[in-house]
Parts: C-alpha cells; structure tokens; sequence
C-alpha cells in the first residue's frame, strides 16, 4: 500500500500500520502531557492580540497548567503543528457545547500554559 504523496498531490488513503494492544494503550494518554483537563466545556476563546496565540478557557478549570500557578488561560500557539485543525475543533466545541480533553505541554507559550492536544469525547 502506497500512503503519502504521488505526482505532486495527496493521496487519500488509510495507511494502517498493526499495533498490539500494548502499544494502544500507551498512545491513548500522551506521555508527555504536563496536565490534563477532561470532559470539560469550553466558556472562552479570544482570537490572537499582539500575540500569535489563541487563548481558551475552560469550565471548572482555576489552573490551567501548574507552570503558570493561578491563570485558568491556555494558549493554541499559531505555531503548533496542527493549528489550523486544533482551532477549529475549539470553535466547533464551543459553539455545540461538546465536552473537550485538553492536553498541555508545561509549557508558557505567550503567557499562558500551552495546549499540546485537544480531543473529543
């Protein structure tokens, strides 16, 4: 099976690779996740100011992330890799009020805690 580009477009195909059980469980909770908040709805996003990032709250959430003590904001710095896909899934879940998981890096990206993931659930 061919998975990737072919004359200069996409492909579109599943490229599907077996994993035991073993390695799904592990992919299932990211090692490197500093904290993270499930089933939680999102009360806030502010578009980017002078800073490339788009800023979220969530309900119930006082600490973001424990690198940044007493701020409830994270941070979608517009230089994450899924950016683009990562934004539209917080607008879709603010607007339909669908329960996110969301990951952080422990990492202060334009003043905030970093997202490193978000999710449906």
């Amino acid at each position: 099976m061919m998975c990737g580009l072919g004359f200069g477009l996409p492909i579109i195909k599943k490229c599907i690779l077996p994993l035991s059980g073993a390695a799904l469980a592990f992919t299932s909770i990211p090692a490197n996740a500093s904290t993270i908040h499930t089933q939680k709805t999102i009360l806030e996003i502010n578009a980017p100011d002078h800073r490339p990032c788009t800023f979220v709250r969530l309900q119930g959430v006082t600490v973001a992330d424990p690198v940044t003590p007493g701020s409830p904001w994270l941070a979608l710095p517009k230089t994450h890799l899924g950016y683009y896909e990562s934004f539209s899934m917080l607008v879709t879940a603010f607007t339909d009020q669908i329960p996110v998981t969301v990951f952080t890096t422990g990492n202060i990206e334009c003043g905030h805690a970093e997202i490193w993931r978000i999710k449906y659930e």
